[in-house]
Formats: C-alpha cells, sequence, structure tokens
C-alpha cells in the first residue's frame, strides 16, 4: 500500500460556549496515516462565502501522525460570521503526494 494520509471525515460541531461574546463555531477533519512510516503535513482551511465569493483567512495547522494512526484536527471560526459558506480542508503532505481535498458547507 502507499504511504499515504487520507480525510476519514469533515464535521460542523456548531456553535461552542454559552457566553454570546466568547462564541465560535468550531469545524473539524479526521485524518488517517494509511502508510507504514511517520508522516508530517499541512492542514490548510479555506472559507468562502457562497453568495459574495468573499474569501476568509484561516490559518494552517501542522501534523504528524505515526503509522496508521488517526487524529482529528480542529478549527474554531468567529462566530460573527452571517451567510453560506463553503468550508474547503485541504491536506498537504509534500511535493511527493498528491493534494487531498474535503468540502463542506455550512451556514451561519
Amino acid at each position: 500500500m502507499p504511504e499515504t494520509l487520507e480525510f476519514l471525515a469533515f464535521e460542523d460541531e456548531g456553535f461552542k460556549s454559552e457566553q454570546e461574546d466568547q462564541r465560535i463555531r468550531r469545524m473539524r477533519v479526521k485524518i488517517k496515516n494509511t502508510g507504514q512510516i511517520n508522516k508530517d503535513a499541512y492542514v490548510r482551511f479555506e472559507l468562502t462565502n457562497i453568495e459574495t465569493g468573499e474569501e476568509i483567512p484561516v490559518k494552517s495547522i501542522a501534523i504528524a501522525l505515526l503509522p496508521y494512526a488517526e487524529q482529528w484536527v480542529q478549527l474554531d471560526l468567529p462566530a460573527t460570521l452571517s451567510g453560506r459558506y463553503l468550508a474547503v480542508a485541504i491536506l498537504d503532505a509534500g511535493s511527493q503526494y498528491d493534494l487531498k481535498i474535503a468540502e463542506k458547507e455550512i451556514t451561519y
């Protein structure tokens, strides 16, 4: 089997925190290392408003996975956004590997 990382799930956990001024919206992806060696990668998130095309800048998250390990990577988004958005997660394990992409539509 080729050494690779794969998305297993992309979840919208909804709003977190009961306090209005500290509310966030949490998204998370589950990733698995299907190979026999340790893998380092970056998960890049992109958030685009479907109606306006506005892109919201989101940070990249570095990950490291042992062979056959699974890991949840979470992203907290501001609760102040409104409208319909396309959330995209991009898994980048380096130039020797194909990019993996997962998408989820969310409505604020």
